[in-house]
């Protein structure tokens, strides 16, 4: 079983590149703006305000903008995706 595991691993790092990117941004406004309209939000949506549809929207614009970053790579061939968002 644990050869088994071994070549598992061995064979998922040589199929898949295992790569680990961090990049910092300056989110204080984005803070402050949420918590000057959280309350507010929460009353009239129901719901509480996230940053998850702020960085979505800022993903969207990267892409728009800049749309081989939303390329991918199969084998040894580079796919660019033709669709736009």
């Amino acid at each position: 079983m644990r050869k088994l595991i071994a070549d598992h691993m061995v064979r998922s790092v040589q199929t898949s590149p295992h790569v680990t990117s961090f990049s910092e941004a300056d989110v204080t406004n984005i803070v402050l703006w949420r918590d000057s309209v959280k309350s507010s939000f929460q009353k009239r949506e129901g719901t509480k305000i996230t940053f998850m549809p702020l960085f979505i929207e800022a993903i969207v614009r990267c892409i728009k903008k800049f749309p081989l970053i939303n390329s991918s790579v199969d084998g040894d061939k580079i796919i660019i995706k033709k669709t736009s968002i």
